[in-house]
């Protein structure tokens, strides 16, 4: 369990504020530094090396086929190794998660995606109850497999649109651009997705899930 205080927080700006409740999400730049990423994506490589066919086997059965295929996952991060603690403390980021969720938190999960090459692409989808938060490893660019939100639609419902094809662009998305070392907060609600790697390049994230204290965590063994 997290108490959310003003002691391990920072809260966000009020225009941050202001564009997390227009947009539906947050973009952070500079939470970890350059040694800090380094060391967590060595260690991610290193996992799934050691892990083979059995990595991301924490959660697979919540994983579309489709998405099984096309990228590399890893789970219970924290469970796995205390260096991912780095994904779970940061201020600035506890700030954003008080905002949406309250005071008190947990961990709901923590674990790792990396879209493989020519691939990577996953329908628009929500995590209601949670604030999803992706730590950027590598530069996300236009090209890697930039993860695509669509401002504003946490104030929507996909039962609006029961005939679209969820996969495809969605008009207005925007796709997220960022330096290693930044973290995306995400809205419960807000419709989001990962895009297909075009070039090959390394985009490795690890995604940290908050919740509130009452919510069950993803697997067993959580500790926070």
């Amino acid at each position: 369990m997290l108490e959310l205080t003003d002691a391990n927080t920072v809260a966000p700006s009020p225009d941050a504020v202001e564009g997390l409740d227009r947009d539906g999400f947050l973009l952070l730049t500079e939470v970890l530094d350059a040694a800090t990423v380094a060391r967590l994506a060595a260690r991610l490589d290193t996992l799934l090396v050691d892990e083979g066919p059995r990595a991301g086997s924490e959660f697979r059965d919540l994983v579309p086929p489709a998405d099984r295929r096309g990228a590399d996952h890893l789970g219970d991060l924290l469970g796995k190794d205390p260096l991912f603690e780095q994904c779970l403390t940061a201020p600035r980021v506890l700030g954003v998660a008080r905002v949406l969720l309250g005071d008190r938190v947990r961990l709901h999960a923590m674990n790792s995606r990396s879209p493989r090459p020519g691939d990577g692409q996953q329908d628009l989808h929500t995590h209601l109850g949670l604030c999803n938060t992706l730590w950027l490893l590598d530069e996300m660019t236009l090209d890697n497999g930039p993860t695509r939100v669509v401002p504003g639609s946490h104030r929507r419902s996909e039962d609006d649109e029961p005939e679209r094809d969820w996969r495809l662009p969605y008009p207005g998305e925007r796709l997220i651009t960022a330096p290693a070392g930044s973290v995306l907060v995400l809205d419960p609600a807000v419709w989001h997705g990962g895009t297909v790697n075009r070039l090959g390049g390394a985009r490795r994230v690890v995604t940290t899930a908050y919740s509130a204290p009452d919510l069950a965590p993803q697997y067993a063994g959580v500790r926070a």
